[in-house]
């Protein structure tokens, strides 16, 4: 998940994302165990979206699990301690600024990776520690489009290209549009 740290089309939803205690909170209740299992065939390695430990650009072996161990009781109490307290119904917490239903929005593109169906995974995690989640699919052109226009809180993509930052350099810092 790539958050779009320039998102400014909801001024709640753009302070969450710009926090990163709320984004580690929401990285520590996915379940990528699960993940891996249902749309990688067991074939993956979960873990945090971080160089190879071969590459000279990879920080140390500790990042390989930073802030991605599920571990939705932690995730629970962080965004109670950011002060997401209040919950509807349904479990799910509430915005600070008018008392509706916080939501992310999730697109997903049916290209290369199951996307939506990895999304959908995701949904089911973030609902446990009463983050709603939108998961919505679209053509690519159509997703493409509101990125560059700066319209999307999230973009669900693969991570290819991150040991090579001189080759790839969007997936990690902030030199284009799609970054």
């Amino acid at each position: 998940f790539q958050w779009n740290l320039s998102y400014e089309a909801d001024a709640e939803i753009s302070s969450w994302i710009k926090n990163a205690d709320f984004r580690r909170a929401l990285s520590l209740a996915v379940d990528r165990n699960k993940i891996n299992e249902i749309i990688f065939l067991g074939i993956g390695v979960p873990g945090s979206a971080v160089v190879a430990e071969s590459s000279v650009f990879n920080p140390g072996p500790e990042y390989r699990d930073l802030w991605s161990t599920f571990d939705p009781d932690t995730a629970n109490q962080m965004l109670d301690d950011l002060g997401l307290t209040e919950r509807d119904s349904e479990g799910y917490r509430l915005r600070t600024d008018n008392g509706e239903r916080l939501m992310i929005e999730l697109p997903t593109i049916p290209a290369f990776i199951q996307f939506t169906q990895l999304a959908e995974l995701v949904k089911e995690d973030w609902a446990k520690v009463g983050i709603f989640a939108n998961v919505v699919e679209s053509e690519r052109t159509l997703v493409e489009t509101r990125r560059a226009a700066n319209e999307l809180q999230v973009f669900v993509w693969q991570n290819d290209g991150t040991d090579e930052l001189f080759l790839y350099p969007y997936h990690a810092l902030p030199v284009a549009d799609t970054s």
